[in-house]
């Protein structure tokens, strides 16, 4: 709710994931953006739940952004 304090989010999903289907984390997101949270979705073209797509420079470069962010807050 809009009165609970929570930390930053970071969502991370797949498009082709066949554990978690990609719409919840639309929907946690766009949910948690109408609450005013301050959270970030980053969509991986390809990935299944986990995988080596999530190991790609360019996704530890955005996760590394993320955590950096949330220590200079």
């Amino acid at each position: 709710d809009r009165d609970t304090q929570i930390a930053p989010v970071m969502i991370l999903h797949g498009t082709k994931d066949r554990t978690v289907n990609i719409a919840q984390s639309i929907t946690l997101y766009r949910r948690m953006r109408e609450l005013g949270r301050d959270v970030r979705l980053f969509i991986i073209k390809g990935a299944d739940h986990g995988g080596k797509e999530f190991w790609t420079e360019e996704v530890i470069d955005r996760v590394d952004e993320f955590i950096r962010y949330c220590i200079d807050r």
